[in-house]
């Protein structure tokens, strides 16, 4: 019983950590149209460091004790950890040389791309992420679409110097299934808590999930996306389209609800106080720094 009870325990937390205990919502798109939905994209943003600084602490227990497969597995599993907690640069070297080991390994290839992109080398990057996709191309539900197409916008800026803001990063359309909704919001959910503000390639991308989602799913929705955007950008021009953009998501849902059509998500839109909410959200997010561990750690293994 004992055991049960733990079990429960840690799949709560988990469910805590990484979802929404499957949560369903009213929402309503820039058409009229009513939508329920389980997958608010702006939910769970929070990276709760406690978590990982106590799984990285019982890792380092385990790789003491471990050997074999078990230990090779645990320590890649604690590279992982050291990227969530700001420690890309420690656990690169050691990504590298369990690569040498193991060098068609999925989980390597893939978590070598993201750290490779969060030191700034979207060429390499992008190199790994589709050899990862290769091993495993229906690897985190089907949404690494979203992470190539960003490295694809990074590599051509720097070699071309193009703006983001001219690109059409992630080529969505209004023919796209919904299920991009769900794939969007897993992918938001893993980058933004590991990406510091300002940066423009994520605005520009914020933007465009923003629009699809005011278009095809919910105008309250957008709104939330489009002031992260803001937060994540520097150039006024920018920051005024996007409150524009805002705007008119706003003034589309006061005309809907006068024809009895409203979502049931942010109610606050409907208040005279709602560009001082947004303004919150969006200074939240402005000037924005993932957390860093500046505790010891394992460098050698």
């Amino acid at each position: 019983m004992k055991k049960i009870i733990v079990l429960t325990i840690t799949l709560l937390l988990l469910a805590t950590q990484y979802g929404q205990a499957c949560l369903n919502f009213y929402v309503i798109d820039s058409s009229g149209r009513r939508h329920m939905h389980d997958d608010y994209p702006t939910s769970n943003l929070d990276l709760n460091p406690k978590y990982y600084i106590e799984r990285l602490k019982e890792l380092e227990q385990k790789i003491k004790k471990a050997s074999g497969n078990s230990r090779f597995e645990n320590v890649s599993d604690y590279c992982a950890f050291l990227i969530k907690l700001g420690r890309t640069r420690d656990a690169l070297p050691i990504l590298e040389n369990l690569l040498k080991e193991r060098p068609n390994e999925y989980t390597l290839n893939a978590n070598m791309a993201v750290a490779l992109e969060l030191m700034g080398e979207p060429e390499r990057a992008l190199e790994y992420l589709r050899k990862s996709l290769k091993l495993q191309p229906d690897s985190h539900y089907n949404s690494e679409w979203f992470h190539e197409r960003i490295l694809e916008a990074a590599v051509l800026q720097k070699k071309n110097k193009t703006s983001f803001q001219s690109m059409n990063i992630l080529k969505l359309s209004r023919r796209d299934s919904l299920e991009r909704i769900t794939e969007i919001s897993y992918q938001l959910r893993e980058r933004i808590p590991l990406t510091p503000s300002p940066n423009p390639l994520l605005s520009k991308v914020l933007t465009e999930c923003a629009d699809f989602f005011r278009s095809r799913l919910s105008l309250e929705w957008a709104i939330d996306l489009y002031a992260i955007a803001i937060g994540y950008t520097a150039d006024q021009p920018t920051i005024d389209n996007l409150w524009k953009q805002i705007n008119i998501c706003r003034t589309r849902l006061v005309e809907l609800r006068k024809t009895g059509k409203e979502g049931s998500v942010s109610k606050y839109l409907y208040k005279s106080g709602w560009v001082k909410v947004v303004t919150k959200q969006i200074n939240e997010w402005k000037n924005y720094k993932p957390y860093h561990y500046t505790g010891q750690i394992i460098t050698r293994f």
